[in-house]
């Protein structure tokens, strides 16, 4: 493992795969030969069929870092490296969180983290844990997004991860983040977001639903307002000019009701004093741990 990190170059690799649910496979060269390499959780000792040795060593290193994912690295079938993964939990996850519970949403978070990983990332962000699924696999995300659709609760899916990709595609609404997602997830999902802010999923959330009120309003308006002409027209009251002013009229107040979907309230972002005031209350416990899915579960997007 050292002579790939002092060469100058990154060492070589060849039939790389990913393992869904379990991590990477990929034959990486060392001097003027090839050692196949597995990176991913503890699954690739089963995968290897390691010794009973290497998964003690590797249970005894998980339990020296409950709140990290831990990962393993196992060299032509031998437990050679242990490795701790965290990242830096975004700065926007915890109001994107609150925003959602404002728009009447339940967020719930699909994690291949260990529990004790993605309850420190649970706390920090304002989920409640309870509600939350740890260690999932592609089939276990799939299988709760299923759920949830049979039982008449659309679900939201946003992630960025090939695991991710067949759950993105059987919610009613699947969004990756397009920066970062991968092509695969990308290509499943809905709607991809072509930024890492967060936020921009409340945004579309509350801009979504005003469209729809708006069509919903420019279509009984008018058909208000013709029922009423002809109610003063069955009565001899309905003039020339009064007629002309309902139906221009309406046509106006539809087209500047449409118009104000174009309003930039929808895309304001949040000012410092309010990620201030929600990191604050909800993350004062601090914690890290890989790249989770937000599962933002309601009746109507």
């Amino acid at each position: 493992m050292g002579e790939a990190f002092e060469a100058a170059q990154l060492p070589e690799v060849k039939k790389f795969r990913n393992l869904p649910g379990i991590g990477i496979k990929g034959n990486v060269s060392f001097g003027s030969s090839f050692a196949t390499v597995f990176v991913g959780n503890k699954k690739v000792l089963e995968a290897v069929d390691a010794d009973p040795t290497a998964f003690a060593k590797f249970t005894t290193f998980q339990g020296q870092y409950p709140n990290d994912t831990t990962v393993a690295v196992v060299v032509n079938g031998v437990l050679r490296l242990g490795l701790t993964l965290n990242d830096t939990i975004r700065k926007d996850a915890a109001a994107m969180v609150k925003d959602l519970k404002r728009l009447g949403c339940q967020p719930v978070m699909l994690t291949g983290d260990t529990e004790s990983a993605g309850r420190s990332v649970a706390f920090a962000t304002g989920l409640d844990p309870e509600v939350c699924h740890f260690s999932t696999h592609p089939e276990d995300k799939l299988e709760w997004i299923q759920e949830q659709e049979s039982a008449g609760k659309p679900a939201l899916m946003l992630g960025d991860g090939i695991n991710d990709s067949t759950a993105l595609a059987t919610a009613t609404v699947g969004v990756a983040m397009g920066e970062t997602s991968a092509a695969l997830a990308a290509n499943s999902a809905d709607l991809v977001l072509m930024t890492d802010t967060l936020q921009r999923l409340t945004q579309c959330i509350r801009l979504c639903r005003y469209a729809l009120w708006i069509e919903r309003l420019n279509i009984i308006l008018p058909c208000f307002v013709k029922l009423v002409a002809v109610g003063f027209a069955l009565v001899g009251e309905l003039k020339l000019w009064m007629a002309i002013v309902a139906d221009l009229g309406t046509l106006l107040l539809v087209l500047v009701l449409g118009l104000s979907v174009l309003s930039r309230r929808f895309w304001t972002d949040y000012d410092s004093e309010e990620y201030s005031v929600i990191e604050s209350e909800t993350c004062s416990e601090t914690a890290s741990s890989s790249a989770s899915d937000f599962v933002p579960n309601e009746h109507s997007v």
